[in-house]
């Protein structure tokens, strides 16, 4: 796998994780998934809040509000699988290469 994608899928787990720590409730879970040309990372929680990119670029000032900016601008796709049983959601992302 090419560094930079390493170096990608490193920073979009640690938003991704970090998300979940700050606006999910417990029982975190990390998974990542080797693709044929990637990885998956994929980040479970019991809260029903689904994170969102806001439409226009944060206040400088403002120390939170770009994670899924960086999750959004680094991965291939990414989206949010709700929970069928029970509470919860799964944030998860693709990052590929060629």
């Amino acid at each position: 796998m090419p560094e930079e994608v390493i170096d990608d899928a490193l920073l979009v787990t640690s938003e991704l994780v970090t998300n979940a720590v700050l606006h999910g409730d417990a029982d975190i879970v990390l998974s990542l998934e080797h693709l044929p040309s990637g990885v998956r990372i994929s980040v479970s929680d019991l809260s029903d809040a689904v994170p969102v990119a806001p439409p226009t670029t944060p206040d400088p000032d403002r120390p939170q509000g770009r994670g899924m900016i960086i999750v959004a601008a680094r991965a291939t796709k990414w989206g949010i699988h709700r929970h069928e049983t029970g509470p919860g959601k799964t944030v998860w992302a693709e990052l590929t290469y060629s």
